[in-house]
């Protein structure tokens, strides 16, 4: 409601007639005194009703401008009269800083603009219009807000008509691939650095610095095995200490000390198999046969194929008996030719 402040007339000057009449003047004055009352606020738009302050003219604006450096204070919470229907600010005059220990929100949107602002301090968010990607202030640079992207994802991209599909590769979608400008060959590998094309392998073998690979039996290939360890329960290498049912103690590095056999033991040539049945066959490399040409000692010349003449033994006979007999008896080869020989 509109209030109007009655003016008492009072005349030119004193006592010429020309005021209003003392009725007509405090009439003027209860009605003034009547709206203060009423209202609260002398010459303003502001209706003082109870607790509330409010405009009489309708759309205007009511203004708290505290003197000099002063601030509005408020001695408790602010809330508007109904929710989501009040503005704090507006897309023209915005809050320069806005101080709070913890903020509410049902909707947040961050300042959409096509640039990023001026003099921006770390931790800065806003929405770039230009790019249609949120963007963050960090460590002195300007970043895009990525969202993750899952198989479920239907988001829509500006290549793409439509949702993604659970990325299957249909149309408008980029098949190229990117292009890998240098490999090196780290450890273990051969063929590095590749700058185009090539083959990286493994390097292979069994000398040192090599990587040990099995051979067609899934087999390892031989190889020093001296640096071993952790093997299984019953193998044995140069530094086992295993003791065997043939030794006593440890086989002490498997140097050949006490109770380890070092030469074949004598056997009795009965013993043996395989033997041969010539006498070419123990290596007997000298003997007389019926075409021999050997010369001897007390004979002038060849021996003229055993022709008898003086001087020469014409006959002996050794059974098969005594000649088995003398090979059983054999103790070992050099025994056997000595036995032969005195037949």
């Amino acid at each position: 409601m509109a209030y109007t402040r009655e003016i008492i007339n009072v005349g030119t000057t004193a006592d010429d007639g020309s005021g209003d009449y003392l009725r007509d003047a405090l009439i003027k004055t209860n009605t003034n005194f009547q709206n203060l009352w009423q209202v609260g606020a002398v010459d303003t738009n502001l209706d003082l009703t109870g607790t509330t302050i409010a405009s009489v003219t309708a759309n205007s604006d009511i203004t708290l401008d505290p003197n000099g450096t002063g601030k509005i204070i408020l001695s408790s919470s602010v809330e508007p009269d109904t929710t989501d229907t009040k503005d704090l600010g507006s897309a023209t005059k915005s809050w320069k800083d806005i101080h709070a220990n913890t903020v509410y929100a049902d909707k947040t949107i961050l300042n959409a603009q096509a640039s990023a602002p001026s003099s921006p301090v770390e931790g800065t968010l806003y929405y770039n219009t230009s790019t249609d990607n949120f963007v963050g202030y960090a460590n002195g640079n300007w970043s895009n807000l990525s969202g993750a992207v899952t198989a479920t994802s239907t988001d829509t991209f500006t290549n793409k008509s439509g949702a993604i599909s659970q990325w299957t590769n249909d149309s408008n979608y980029s098949t190229t691939t990117g292009t890998v400008t240098s490999v090196a060959g780290g450890t273990g590998l051969t063929g590095g650095t590749i700058t185009s094309t090539g083959t990286l392998a493994v390097d292979v073998g069994t000398t040192a610095n090599k990587i040990v690979q099995l051979d067609g039996s899934a087999k390892l290939p031989a190889v020093d095995g001296s640096n071993l360890t952790n093997l299984p329960a019953g193998s044995v290498t140069a530094s086992s200490s295993t003791a065997f049912t043939n030794k006593t103690g440890a086989i002490s590095q498997w140097t050949n000390d006490s109770n380890y056999l070092t030469s074949v033991p004598a056997q009795s040539f009965a013993s043996l198999t395989g033997k041969p049945t010539t006498i070419a066959g123990y290596g007997i490399t000298d003997s007389v046969t019926a075409s021999s040409s050997h010369t001897f000692t007390n004979k002038q010349g060849a021996i003229s194929q055993w022709t008898n003449d003086s001087n020469y033994l014409t006959a002996e006979t050794i059974t098969l008996t005594t000649l088995k007999s003398t090979v059983a008896a054999s103790s070992d080869f050099a025994d056997f030719k000595s036995r032969i020989a005195a037949l």
